[in-house]
C-alpha cells in the first residue's frame, strides 16, 4: 500500500467529528480534507447493525448530501416527530368520517 494511501485511511479515523445520532441509533460524522488541492468537507453515516439506508431520516439525508450546512438539532427532530404524528392524528381523523 503506498505512504498516501495510508495516512489518508488513517487519517479517516483520526480527524471525524461526530456531529450527531438519530433516533434509529446511526451516527453521523464530517470532517475537512484536501480534494484535488481544495479543502471539502466530507459527510457519512455510521449505520447501527445492518446496513440499512432506509433508518436514515429525509433531514440527516439533506445534510449528508450538502442540502443542508448545518446537522438537524435534536429540538428539531423532535419537533419534526410531534409534527408528523400530528398529521397521522389528522388523517385518521378525516378518513374515520
Amino acid at each position: 500500500m503506498s505512504k498516501r494511501l495510508m495516512e489518508r485511511m488513517l487519517g479517516m479515523f483520526r480527524s471525524r467529528t461526530q456531529v450527531g445520532t438519530d433516533r434509529a441509533g446511526n451516527h453521523y460524522f464530517s470532517r475537512i480534507e484536501e480534494v484535488h488541492g481544495a479543502m471539502k468537507e466530507k459527510r457519512w453515516v455510521q449505520f447501527k447493525g445492518d446496513r440499512d439506508p432506509t433508518t436514515v431520516p429525509v433531514e440527516w439525508i439533506c445534510w449528508l448530501n450538502g442540502q443542508r450546512k448545518k446537522a438537524p438539532t435534536p429540538e428539531e427532530l423532535d419537533e419534526l416527530e410531534a409534527r408528523h404524528e400530528r398529521v397521522k392524528k389528522n388523517v385518521e381523523l378525516k378518513n374515520s368520517i
